[in-house]
């Protein structure tokens, strides 16, 4: 590895530590909509149920581990999103120690209610950037987004 290509990691690096927190501090702390769905809606719930909708019925164990939701806490949250309908339990037909569970049409309906919500809250910020600087964003999330795949499915 050359010195610009050691260099060029460093920068990335110290930029993604500055770069996670505002993320997290900033986007990711939208107060969850309150939508009358059984219970009141924590970023949790909200997070498994994009994950769950966004690639669909998904193992438990792999969900609380995207998250680092703690088993117990994660047996609480599918509980009561069961309880209101909208997730449902399924055992995986392979390997009887797997619970996946799969969005209801009412945990659907509820995901694309707050989806658009939280969205619009996302778009609100944004709002804040000048021009160049959204174009700026814009390039950077792409680029971030093709580049993915050669991160997935790397050992932790």
């Amino acid at each position: 590895m050359g010195m610009d290509t050691k260099k060029t990691i460093d920068n990335i690096v110290d930029n993604l530590f500055y770069a996670l927190p505002v993320i997290h501090n900033r986007l990711m702390k939208i107060d969850p909509p309150h939508i009358n769905c059984g219970i009141r809606l924590s970023r949790q719930h909200i997070g498994i149920l994009a994950l769950v909708f966004n690639e669909g019925a998904c193992p438990v164990t792999e969900i609380a581990a995207a998250f680092l939701i703690p088993k117990p806490r994660m047996t609480l949250l599918v509980n009561q999103m069961e309880k209101v309908g909208l997730i449902k339990r399924n055992g995986c037909p392979d390997d009887r120690r797997i619970t996946n569970i799969a969005l209801t049409p009412k945990g659907r309906s509820v995901f694309r209610q707050c989806d658009e919500y939280i969205k619009n809250n996302v778009r609100d910020i944004l709002a804040e950037l000048t021009g160049q600087e959204l174009e700026d964003l814009s390039r950077s999330l792409k680029i971030l987004r093709e580049i993915r795949p050669k991160f997935d499915d790397r050992g932790s």
